[in-house]
């Protein structure tokens, strides 16, 4: 004879229990499909918006170069407007040009402000070919060294070149600028750094005796770096 216990109620109460475990596991399961689905969703939201501000940036940076083309494409042509109003004839137009290309390819310097310069310098007397060259390329390692943009430098060095002579003013911008111009130009002369500031207030320190100088010290300056 077998007995089998029974209690009255229990297979009513183990039906409960595995109902119940059923409704937490469909519970879960419904929770943890939520919890994925929104989680999925907000995943690809995140997405959607780091790849809008991407692209955004990317719009932004793409628009800032065109705009920054453009201002080097304008400058250079109204420096070649400028050179043809002077009355320099297409030729001498096109080997200004060449010089200005000459004196910034390779350097951190852009070809629209070494055009404007070489305007200005050419309505000072400066001669097209070799000697613009020379004068751009000394404008551009003075420039780098002083930490200067290229038409700041030229700015101050036209100065020289119009009146042929280079006074304390300019002199003293360069100092300001970190370029040793009386040590070098006292260097050159055979002088003490002193006198020629004295020289110089005379009158009797050249333009070509600041260019030479500048030269012989900075030479490359800009296209090493």
């Amino acid at each position: 004879m077998t007995l089998i216990p029974v209690a009255k109620g229990f297979q009513r109460a183990i039906a409960k229990e595995l109902g119940g475990s059923k409704g937490v596991g469909k519970t879960a399961g419904k929770e943890a499909g939520t919890s994925f689905t929104g989680g999925f969703k907000r995943g690809i939201g995140n997405v959607a918006k780091v790849a809008a501000v991407a692209a955004g940036v990317a719009a932004a940076a793409f628009g800032g170069v065109l705009a920054s083309g453009f201002q080097r494409l304008t400058g250079i042509e109204e420096a070649q407007a400028k050179l043809l109003g002077l009355g320099n004839t297409t030729e001498d137009v096109a080997l200004i040009m060449d010089n200005a290309l000459s004196a910034v390819r390779g350097t951190a310097f852009g070809m629209a402000d070494a055009a404007t310069i070489s305007a200005s310098a050419v309505a000072a007397g400066i001669k097209p070919g070799q000697d613009l060259a020379r004068y751009l390329k000394v404008t551009a390692d003075a420039a780098y060294i002083a930490g200067a943009g290229l038409d700041e430098m030229g700015s101050i060095l036209n100065k020289t070149v119009t009146s042929g002579k280079a006074q304390n003013d300019v002199l003293g911008q360069l100092a300001e600028r970190g370029i040793p111009i009386y040590q070098m130009l006292g260097k050159q002369a055979g002088v003490a750094a002193e006198e020629i500031f004295e020289l110089a207030k005379e009158g009797s320190i050249s333009s070509e005796m600041l260019i030479n100088a500048l030269e012989t010290n900075l030479g490359g300056a800009a296209l090493e770096s």
